[in-house]
Formats: structure tokens, C-alpha cells, sequence
């Protein structure tokens, strides 16, 4: 069924097999499916997709470190925070919408590295 629709000239086919679709209204479900594949591919298009990529793989970005650098004790006490609260504060750090926003989180991270002070999820 998915190759006759790519056939007749649809755009892409998903395949959604479950037993927890087992009795579901057909009609409910692929609306929600829908939505959910629209919000999935607006967000790779507009990058927010992987905007949180750099975070789960604990990289520092630039202007973080730069702050870190220039504060020595928050910088080594940030590197031995333990993975789960640096990758906290670079996601908080990353998904700041607005510079002055970014600016002030990067500064709230430093001075609490600086007083040894982790994320708390």
C-alpha cells in the first residue's frame, strides 16, 4: 500500500505498526500521526530539530568557554561536574532564545561554576 501511494505521487510513506494501534480509530490516529511527522519536519527545517545536539554531546560553545577561561576556578570546577549537570546547564544555555538572553545565562552558569554550584534537575 505505501509503494502504490508513492507511486501515485505522495510525497513520502510511513510504515506505524503496533499493537498499541490494535482497535485505535484509523481516522484520529493518522491525524495525530500527521501532525506529529508536520511538527517533526518543521523543526528540522527551521534547526530546532538539533538545536540540543551540541548539549547531549557536552560540548562547550565558544562564548562559554571564553567566560570559563577568563574565571579559571569556575572553569575547572565546571569540567568536573559530573555529565548530567554540565549537559543541564549547556541545554539551558542553548535553547536561550535572545542574545542578552544567552549573555545572562552564560554569566549565571560561570558564577555558579565559580562557587561550585551544579544544575539541580
Amino acid at each position: 500500500m505505501l509503494r502504490v501511494g508513492l507511486a501515485m505521487g505522495a510525497d513520502a510513506a510511513y510504515l506505524m505498526s503496533d499493537r498499541a494501534f490494535g482497535g485505535a480509530d484509523t481516522l484520529a490516529t493518522s491525524y495525530a500521526l500527521a501532525a506529529g511527522i508536520t511538527a517533526i519536519e518543521r523543526a528540522k527545517a527551521n534547526g530546532s530539530w538539533e538545536v540540543l545536539d551540541s548539549a547531549e554531546r557536552l560540548v562547550v560553545p565558544a562564548d562559554l568557554a571564553a567566560a570559563l577561561d577568563a574565571r579559571p576556578p569556575a572553569a575547572a570546577n565546571f569540567a568536573g561536574f559530573p555529565p548530567s549537570a554540565r549537559k543541564q546547564m549547556l541545554a539551558w544555555v542553548a535553547l536561550a532564545m535572545r542574545p542578552e538572553t544567552r549573555a545572562d545565562r552564560i554569566r549565571r552558569v560561570v558564577d555558579a561554576a565559580e562557587r561550585n554550584v551544579r544544575a539541580r534537575g
